[in-house]
């Protein structure tokens, strides 16, 4: 007698529902795709254009999510767009601009409106500037279509002693030969701000490099330790730039007033003393600069 073998029926089986991650392959849990695409009841944001895009690269090079390469992808990969990015973003919208060639400049200033006619009138050439920009001297913003010139400057009053009876006036730039070449009337030292240099260095660094380097150690200040609130920076209106006419330009001025007691010995206070008198200015790589041409002026 043959025994039956008794066998199952097998049921039909359901298809498998096939999960597809909405940005892309290797991520089917719902909540991965809620944070991916949004959920407004939930106020949940959608993911940027850009992280999508990293996204779907990461995904597809790995088979789920929770991978921990999956992740370090992503951390790699915004590294990535992070270093292609030239500007950085200001607030209100503002982007800080860093051109690294003339001609990269020069297309910047057109698209922000500064026409070819107005640089051709500048004093100063588009290297110069490119060259301000590169040192800290000069930030350029745009915005909105428009660019404008950020200048942080130390402004230092400089007297002969606590009773102010005479200012320091820089009057004059002269050449090799003492011929003048630049009529000048600042009260005190002017000097452009590096990026990120305190006010307190640009200060004795201004003093150094127009007065001389000996008289760093002598300063003196009115309010004995600086309380002339040179920390905080006082900001002209937006105007035309001198050196770069029709680049709008904004000046901050972090000012102090000083005296130095071997200064005005050595010159006022000479015998015979020197209303006049010349220091010599070089340049980074210790070449000759320029003379100035400084004169004491009694206060009213």
């Amino acid at each position: 007698m043959v025994k039956r073998i008794k066998t199952r029926k097998k049921g039909k089986k359901g298809k498998k529902e096939k999960k597809i991650c909405c940005a892309g392959p290797g991520c089917p849990e719902w909540l991965h795709c809620i944070n991916v695409l949004g959920d407004p009841s939930r106020g949940i944001k959608p993911k940027t254009e850009k992280t999508l895009k990293i996204i779907k690269r990461c995904a597809k090079r790995y088979s789920t999510y929770k991978n921990t390469n999956y992740k370090k992808c992503l951390k790699k990969e915004r590294k990535k767009l992070n270093k292609k990015r030239k500007t950085r973003r200001k607030r209100g919208g503002a982007t800080i601009v860093n051109p690294s060639n003339v001609a990269e400049l020069k297309e910047i200033l057109i698209d922000n409106g500064v026409s070819q006619d107005a640089m051709s009138a500048w004093s100063k050439s588009l290297s110069q500037l490119l060259n301000e920009i590169k040192t800290g001297e000069t930030t350029l913003i745009t915005a909105n279509n428009q660019v404008r010139r950020i200048v942080n400057s130390v402004r230092v009053k400089i007297y002969n002693n606590e009773n102010k009876t005479y200012s320091l006036y820089e009057i004059g730039h002269l050449d090799k030969n003492k011929n003048l070449i630049k009529r000048r009337s600042n009260e005190g030292v002017l000097e452009k701000m590096m990026s990120n240099e305190e006010p307190q260095t640009a200060l004795k660094r201004a003093i150094s490099e127009e007065l001389g380097s000996n008289y760093v150690s002598n300063l003196r200040y009115m309010k004995g330790e600086p309380t002339f609130d040179i920390e905080k920076a006082t900001k002209d209106p937006l105007k035309d730039s001198y050196s770069y006419p029709g680049l709008p330009t904004q000046y901050s001025w972090f000012t102090e007033e000083i005296f130095i007691p071997d200064l005005t010995v050595q010159t006022l206070y000479n015998n015979p003393p020197k209303i006049t008198f010349l220091t010599k200015e070089l340049k980074d790589d210790g070449s000759f600069k320029r003379f100035i041409l400084w004169e004491w002026k009694e206060q009213s």
